[in-house]
């Protein structure tokens, strides 16, 4: 098995690739790190919210977004199961389930009618991948970066919203990293 430190399922070999994407001026110093080696930094600095965008961008985006939903599913406080935030939580899940394309623009249109984590996990969800186009027209593919640029959204107002910041916070970077390394399993329920 891969030592802690080596993201075998993350495609990036310098992190400067992923501050790139982000539009930060850390680019130049994070050329010569690992992107396991730069999150570390940014977590020994404390810099949760930085640290949880950098993931997010660093993940493939299919498991960005799971990170995302799966967070969003399991934050407190949680949403209703019939408000809008909750209707686009399931919208989501369901996506995880099936990533079909009706699932995804199932996904988006639960998204525009809430708001929150729920939402921002929903839009993350509809630019994973595919056109973001109405399916009646040509087809535009979805931009690289705004899956896990949502899924950050979505981890981070997860965190804001608890009692507890700091300490969701630390929680989100744990079970992103999970992602890194492989697919921390565990089900997908809607």
């Amino acid at each position: 098995m891969a030592g802690m430190d080596e993201w075998t399922r993350v495609k990036w070999t310098e992190a400067g690739q992923v501050t790139r994407l982000l539009g930060w001026e850390e680019s130049a110093a994070a050329e010569a790190m690992r992107p396991a080696e730069f999150l570390a930094q940014l977590r020994a600095n404390r810099r949760w919210t930085p640290a949880i965008a950098f993931l997010a961008q660093a993940l493939p985006r299919f498991e960005a977004v799971t990170w995302a939903v799966r967070f969003v599913r399991d934050s407190e406080p949680a949403a209703g199961p019939e408000t809008p935030e909750g209707v686009a939580l399931k919208s989501a899940l369901l996506w995880l389930q099936d990533p079909c394309d009706e699932r995804r623009r199932t996904a988006f249109a639960a998204a525009r009618a809430a708001s929150g984590a729920e939402a921002m996990a929903a839009m993350a969800v509809f630019y994973s991948g595919g056109s973001v186009a109405p399916a009646n027209c040509e087809p535009l593919p979805a931009p690289h970066h705004l899956a896990g640029r949502c899924a950050a959204a979505a981890v981070t107002l997860a965190c804001v919203r608890s009692a507890h910041q700091e300490r969701a916070m630390m929680a989100a970077l744990e079970a992103g990293v999970r992602f890194a390394h492989e697919d921390p399993g565990g089900p997908v329920a809607p």
